[in-house]
């Protein structure tokens, strides 16, 4: 019986505890995903070996690209630049048209998943799937302004 009531106390106690930090992590930013750095850059922790770190990876150096290739500015300059300047301060700071790199990050998103079907990472319906879902929203992009 002691046994039963430890297992449900921790239990509780870890679901008590998980709810009041994953608060944390999200307060004040409304698309659920990770908080900014407290200098607004762009990485707030260390890579830690997560499965997701691959997409992770590929979006982060399409971004630091693509800011590259827009801006004018080298890769190594975009990338120190992010370490302490969220990517919209950036495109701000350099006058980005946000169109612009939108255009060009649905480009290089449709260009990896078409790569990685050619190796045999993902699928061709896959990759047909990614510039599908791409052009939606590049269209509803498009209606809504």
């Amino acid at each position: 019986m002691i046994k039963k009531m430890i297992a449900i106390l921790m239990t509780m106690g870890m679901l008590l505890s998980g709810t009041v930090f994953a608060d944390q992590i999200t307060a004040g930013n409304q698309q659920g995903t990770r908080p900014p750095c407290p200098n607004g850059g762009f990485h707030p922790r260390p890579h830690q070996g997560h499965p997701g770190d691959l997409g992770k990876y590929l979006h982060d150096n399409m971004l630091v690209e693509a800011l590259s290739e827009i801006t004018g500015q080298s890769a190594e300059t975009i990338k120190t630049a992010l370490e302490t300047q969220h990517p919209e301060a950036l495109m701000e700071t350099y006058g980005v048209d946000s169109e612009a790199f939108r255009t060009l990050m649905d480009a290089k998103t449709v260009t990896m998943a078409e790569k990685a079907a050619s190796c045999g990472l993902i699928t061709q319906e896959q990759a047909a799937e990614i510039a599908e879902k791409v052009a939606a929203r590049a269209a509803a992009s498009e209606t809504a302004n």
